[in-house]
């Protein structure tokens, strides 16, 4: 979190490996993934630059925590503080013997479930074994409501070692995840004399699914900027007539979603529809970009929707609220 990619934004949640209020990164992975999100200093830029980030840390400078329920913690926590998006970048042999941590793996489905259900996103890194699944009973991505992403490589095909879809999963998507230039921690280039640069190149779908987790950020922003739009222009039509409370974006999102829903007349929730728009733009040869306001896109054994277009959605989600009329 002192990263001079941040920039002072970054929320220092709590470190749950530790037990203590300080989530330091002790292994660079999380700096890595934080930069792809949020990065914004003259050497890197993340998907989106003027994000805020919530640190919160589950892993320890040689394991994951699996004592005492943490992920299922982590998650709860960050849903309880305002997070918008959760990216668990982790992979799915990571949670141990099925057997072992089958009360673990509840407590994880719980609290994925009642994040969604409060209109947060929850995003994954498929895992890095090359398997053709996505999902498993041990594997944190074997949950419905959370979306799995696998990677791919410079040349828009799958990466060799990640794991793929093969139809397993209704709500997978593919992005970059190889040779990804980030932030790490900076003291692991600085010493008593100077400090060389705080970057590095990795590889893992831990790095495809920030890509996302960015994007899908960028999609609630555009969308929540369209919708104070169209309840201008209704406050502008209404004259003097006292006009529907305008939502803030955590209540748009989260605790007022389905209020949101009836003020707009629409289908689904703006959080589910934030994913729609994610899912209606994949990018894999082909592709062809829905004329109409969303659409749900083809599904592929390997890419699950494909790689997100990241410039399409976000067009899309900053006019889908004046596209329909509203």
């Amino acid at each position: 979190y002192n990263h001079p990619a941040f920039r002072r934004r970054v929320y220092k949640g709590f470190d749950f490996a530790g037990m203590d209020i300080d989530p330091m990164d002790e292994s660079s992975h999380g700096t890595h993934v934080g930069g792809i999100i949020a990065g914004n200093d003259p050497n890197i830029r993340g998907v989106a630059p003027n994000v805020k980030l919530m640190a919160i840390k589950v892993f320890s400078g040689t394991t994951f925590a699996k004592g005492e329920f943490v992920l299922a913690r982590s998650i709860r926590y960050a849903t309880q503080y305002g997070a918008s998006i959760i990216n668990l970048s982790l992979g799915s042999p990571t949670l141990g013997d099925c057997g072992e941590f089958s009360a673990y793996m509840r407590s994880i489905n719980s609290a994925i479930d009642e994040a969604v259900s409060q209109g947060v996103t929850v995003v994954t890194a498929a895992g890095n074994e090359g398997y053709g699944q996505a999902t498993g009973k041990c594997s944190v991505q074997q949950n419905i409501n959370q979306i799995p992403v696998v990677a791919t490589n410079e040349t828009d095909t799958l990466a060799a070692f990640s794991n793929y879809v093969n139809y397993g999963h209704p709500k997978a998507i593919s992005a970059p995840g190889v040779n990804i230039f980030s932030s790490i921690p900076m003291r692991y280039v600085c010493n008593d004399q100077f400090c060389e640069m705080p970057y590095d190149y990795m590889d893992g779908t831990s790095m495809a699914s920030p890509m996302v987790a960015g994007a899908l950020a960028l999609i609630r922003s555009a969308m929540y900027d369209d919708y104070k739009r169209v309840m201008a222009a209704r406050q502008r039509k209404s004259g003097n007539t006292p006009m529907t409370q305008v939502l803030s974006l955590r209540d748009f999102f989260h605790a007022q979603g389905q209020r949101a829903k009836q003020q707009l007349t629409i289908a689904l929730t703006p959080a589910q529809l934030s994913e729609q728009l994610l899912f209606s733009h994949p990018n894999i040869p082909g592709r062809k970009v829905p004329e109409g306001l969303i659409y749900e896109g083809n599904r592929h054994p390997i890419y699950g929707f494909g790689r997100v277009d990241i410039g399409a959605a976000v067009e899309s989600a900053a006019r889908v609220f004046t596209a329909a009329g509203l």
